[in-house]
């Protein structure tokens, strides 16, 4: 499913700003999903992380919805970290997380990620709490997994934590998408500061 409103988001945070003179964006450049697209998770594994978030329980929210996702990757790591193949163990798994409406998570070419909607509830609950970090984190398996948006969100959050060539390396080279761009603009190169002028002797 995708968050139309990621780009306009990043677009925003970015509005009025010059390059290097002002703080990189807030959490603005993180939407949260609207309540609607977050309702169908308020039951289920996720449903504690979804209420505190509802509440304005940031870390807490963030705490629960990371707790919910390991538990739902446990669930699929016991049927497929096996040194035996067992067909129906990980259909019973598949489709108790995977094939289920609302998924619990969602196949990439590698691995099982979060559903969207609890990958950017979490980014932006970790956001709000102070850990930009912990809102990258989320965000850069999407990223890995060829989602521009999150790409581009997950290099502002490794910015502001203090890691701008991090961030840059994250982001598609030859990608155009409007939030890559933004993102590459407002981050720009890790070494643009302004330098003391040199001492002459």
């Amino acid at each position: 499913m995708r968050l139309p409103t990621i780009a306009v988001a990043v677009l925003a945070a970015l509005a009025g700003s010059i390059a290097g003179a002002e703080p990189l964006p807030d959490c603005a450049a993180v939407p949260l999903p609207s309540a609607e697209a977050r309702e169908p998770y308020a039951k289920g594994p996720y449903g504690r992380g979804m209420a505190l978030a509802a509440r304005g329980s940031h870390r807490e929210a963030a705490r629960a919805l990371a707790a919910a996702w390991g538990g739902v990757l446990k669930t699929l790591e016991g049927s497929f970290a096996r040194t035996d193949c067992r067909a129906p163990a990980i259909r019973k798994s598949l489709s108790a997380t995977v094939y289920v409406a609302p998924p619990k998570a969602v196949p990439a070419e590698d691995r099982f990620l979060p559903p969207p909607v609890v990958t950017w509830t979490a980014a932006a609950e970790a956001c709000a709490a102070g850990d930009p970090a912990g809102a990258a984190d989320w965000l850069v398996p999407a990223a890995l997994a060829g989602d521009p948006d999150a790409a581009a969100v997950a290099a502002l959050m490794l910015a502001a934590a203090g890691r701008p060539a991090d961030g840059l390396a994250l982001l598609p080279p030859a990608s155009e998408a409007p939030a890559v761009v933004a993102a590459r603009a407002r981050i720009g190169k890790p070494n643009d500061a302004p330098r003391p002028p040199m001492e002459t002797p």
